[in-house]
């Protein structure tokens, strides 16, 4: 199934804004965005800020990446932070082409992503939804993407852990 569900702006304002946080936390010093590792369960790990004990989030790295000719380092979060549900998104490790979508395979869903810099998230709370419904059925998912040099590229994500992860973080993180 293609599932084509086109963005709110209020979702547009909002993800962006959340996604280039955690961007900035894990990017920068630990220590000094007091991001802390509170747990890992098989490939996914679960984090919490401990100056704010609304945010959480889970995050994974690929476990195949194409082409093996060219280096980025890309991560598929899943956050949360204060009342909002959790939220999908992926920093690429490289600029998204200006006007482009990035998509994610899994099961027999594949899912367009709104693209910015080096962002990706989706654009509706039910797109999200169908994702992480689909992410603790399956075994792996594929996100493809095509850089700002027009270089088209492939990561395979382990799903092992996901769903243990996703309980962590709303034990660390509940919504009131």
């Amino acid at each position: 199934k293609l599932i084509l569900i086109k963005g709110t702006s209020m979702l547009k304002k909002v993800i962006p804004l959340i996604l280039s946080i955690f961007i900035l936390i894990v990017n920068t010093n630990p220590s000094l965005a007091d991001t802390v590792l509170r747990g890992k369960y098989g490939d996914w790990n679960v984090f919490t800020n401990s100056a704010d004990e609304t945010m959480c989030f889970i995050a994974s790295i690929p476990i195949k990446q194409l082409p093996t000719s060219k280096n980025w380092n890309p991560t598929f979060y899943i956050a949360k932070y204060g009342q909002n549900a959790i939220q999908p998104s992926i920093n690429a490790g490289y600029k998204y082409r200006a006007g482009t979508q990035a998509t994610i395979k899994i099961l027999e869903y594949t899912l367009q992503l709104d693209t910015e810099g080096q962002g990706a998230w989706l654009g509706t709370q039910e797109a999200e939804k169908i994702l992480i419904d689909a992410m603790k059925k399956g075994t792996s998912m594929v996100v493809k993407g095509e850089s700002e040099f027009n270089t088209l590229t492939t990561d395979t994500y382990s799903l092992k852990g996901v769903t243990r992860s996703i309980q962590e973080m709303n034990k660390l993180c509940p919504t009131k």
